[in-house]
């Protein structure tokens, strides 16, 4: 006989494909004692026939009975090749017409040719996916109950490590993580305090702080993991949150800054290399309306638009716009400063709204509900807040004055130039008028406007 070997593992923690090697060594010792010769060997790993997932191998090996290559199968179980009635009429149909011979380690022979080998294995099939109904029923209800009694779940997130009972090697909890904990703590700090995550990530590279994988951090999941509630000690459900029994790494007022912050529109900026620039892209042309980018005149930097409509050193444009910046930000108390209590109203209520927005957002790319879901959400409450927004000025002060910090220009010095064009694209649109060519810089030349009422 031709035989193939047919090997499958659920579920490889590992990635190093034991189960699949032991079935095989167990499928090869009994084809020696049948006197089969083994032509070829098909294997899919970490795959379940019950998922619906494609099995690479599988395919193969019907592609082999149908030309055929093989005329005879050996599987360490039943369950290894079937899980579904489907796949399984699709297989006892191809054997019968290529007259196939099954054989299995644990189960025996599999006769596919009479009416009762096919019972038996439509049968054997049924149980299979009945014992597999069941084991999702549990573990949905292990799932739900765990999330309310706040146990934690999943693989261990950077930051943590697990705890594991020496005597059953089972994995009982999770703990920070000596070294990734205090590296997660301080990025967390560095960018509420307005540094770019990409000069955090740069830091990080240089250190040799590396993801799970061993690889550097990109940016997408590097915010990804900013973002997960996680590290809050917060646990999310079919939608609902609730606290976890583990150590937080921030608090839950800081992942809803974080959420806030990274979520911000001001933050997007082009692919490519971070921005060396404060106004480059922010300004506008006075006359075309186009964006102003960097050009170099006799030496020096300076501001145009595609079209060089107008052009301005950009110098002394970045420092009259850091000026009105930093003399607003001196002339704030800070969030008390809105006093008015229908505005402070409408302000605390769009707040909480954007902070339930926040939190679906972050259990999506948590993966914790689905984007359809998150979408709803937007649709139903995004309308509220920018009605709210709307009869609350939609004054920025609180979250730009939290980013500067109370001493504005020592802490502006200390912020990357990326920190520096969230801070202006969130207060003031900038304009470059058309002005009489001179080497004395007029600042009627500059039209500075608040985004919003200040």
């Amino acid at each position: 006989m031709r035989a193939a070997i047919y090997a499958r593992i659920s579920n490889d923690k590992t990635g190093a494909g034991m189960g699949v090697e032991r079935q095989r060594e167990d499928c090869a010792q009994l084809a020696e004692r049948l006197g089969w010769d083994i032509v070829e060997t098909f294997a899919d790993n970490d795959i379940s026939a019950y998922s619906g997932k494609p099995r690479p191998a599988y395919r193969q090996m019907l592609e082999a009975i149908e030309e055929g290559r093989i005329n005879a199968v050996i599987a360490w179980h039943t369950d290894r090749l079937h899980r579904s009635n489907v796949e399984l009429e699709t297989f006892i149909d191809l054997c019968e017409r290529h007259q196939v011979e099954i054989q299995t380690v644990q189960a025996g022979k599999l006769d596919l040719s009479t009416p009762t080998g096919r019972m038996v294995a439509r049968i054997v099939g049924a149980v299979a996916r009945h014992e597999i109904d069941h084991a999702r029923q549990r573990m949905i209800l292990a799932h739900r109950d765990g999330a309310k009694a706040g146990r934690a779940h999943g693989k261990i997130p950077f930051g943590y490590q697990a705890v594991v009972n020496e005597e059953t090697g089972k994995i009982t909890g999770r703990v920070p993580h000596p070294v990734e904990a205090p590296a997660f703590q301080d990025a967390v700090q560095r960018i509420l305090k307005g540094e770019s995550m990409y000069s955090v990530r740069q830091d990080w590279k240089s250190k040799g702080i590396v993801a799970r994988n061993g690889r550097p951090w990109d940016s997408t999941n590097f915010k990804q993991m900013l973002l997960r509630p996680t590290y809050a000690a917060l646990r999310t459900h079919k939608g609902v949150v609730t606290k976890g029994s583990w150590d937080p790494l921030i608090t839950e007022d800081e992942h809803h800054q974080l959420v806030a912050l990274l979520s911000s529109p001001a933050r997007v900026s082009p692919r490519g290399s971070a921005p060396r620039h404060l106004l480059t892209g922010i300004a506008k042309c006075g006359e075309c309306g186009k964006p102003c980018w960097r050009l170099k005149s006799n030496g020096k930097d300076g501001l145009s638009c595609q079209d060089r409509c107008v052009y301005r050193s950009m110098a002394p444009v970045d420092a009259m716009v850091t000026e009105v910046i930093l003399r607003w930000a001196e002339s704030k108390s800070g969030p008390d400063s809105l006093t008015d209590p229908a505005t402070a109203e409408a302000v605390e209520e769009a707040r909480a709204l954007q902070a339930r927005l926040d939190a679906a957002t972050a259990s999506a790319v948590d993966g914790t509900i689905s984007f359809e879901m998150l979408g709803n959400l937007e649709r139903a409450l995004l309308p509220k807040i920018r009605r709210l927004e709307k009869r609350a000025r939609a004054v920025p002060q609180p979250e730009v004055l939290e980013l500067l910090g109370s001493n504005a220009r020592a802490h502006w010095e200390r912020m990357d130039v990326v920190a520096r064009r969230t801070v202006v694209r969130s207060l003031l649109s900038v304009t470059i008028l058309k002005a009489k060519r001179g080497r004395v810089f007029n600042p009627d030349s500059i039209r500075v406007q608040w985004v919003h009422s200040s």
